[in-house]
């Protein structure tokens, strides 16, 4: 299978670049997606088993995501909150 490898992404914790793209800094978001592109890739591939469908569930989960990231609140992890947004269905 193809999962992402990880990538190297600098030292700013989840809060910060989320409260940075909750302030209008759209490219932090870059960071969120390279940090967790192997979780959901895992995630993605334990449900539907194919790389594609795979790739378009995360796509779909990014970007609704970003569309929510207001909602975000420190109550969990963020990993914890993404991979449950990657389970909605569309």
């Amino acid at each position: 299978m193809r999962e992402p490898a990880p990538i190297s992404v600098p030292e700013v914790n989840d809060r910060q670049a989320i409260d940075e793209v909750v302030g209008g800094n759209r490219e932090m978001f870059e960071i969120l997606v390279r940090r967790y592109n192997p979780l959901l890739y895992r995630l993605g591939m334990s449900y539907l088993r194919q790389h594609e469908p795979v790739e378009d569930a995360m796509q779909n989960a990014y970007l609704k995501c970003f569309l929510n990231l207001r909602r975000f609140r420190n109550g969990s992890a963020f990993s914890t909150w993404l991979s449950l947004v990657m389970m909605i269905p569309k």
